[in-house]
């Protein structure tokens, strides 16, 4: 049996702001921070891959989870 992990990215620019949610927000500084400290928990975990969309905000989180936890980062669009 396997088990997935489901993380919402961190903070985007646009939250920040009074705009709802923009597609092709970044992560704001805060979402820099809220993804490196879900990173250094993901260390812990039987991760064998990490999945994510390519919005930006999405991208961003995975890449520095799995940057921290050294696996591999694939995208999809589903």
């Amino acid at each position: 049996m396997k088990t997935f992990y489901l993380i919402r990215h961190g903070q985007s620019q646009s939250n920040v702001g009074s705009i709802r949610e923009g597609a092709e927000s970044p992560l704001s500084p805060e979402g820099y921070t809220q993804a490196d400290f879900i990173a250094t928990r993901c260390q812990k975990l039987p991760i064998e891959v990490v999945l994510s969309s390519s919005l930006p905000r999405a991208s961003e989180t995975a890449r520095i989870i799995a940057e921290k936890i050294t696996k591999p980062l694939e995208y999809s669009e589903l």
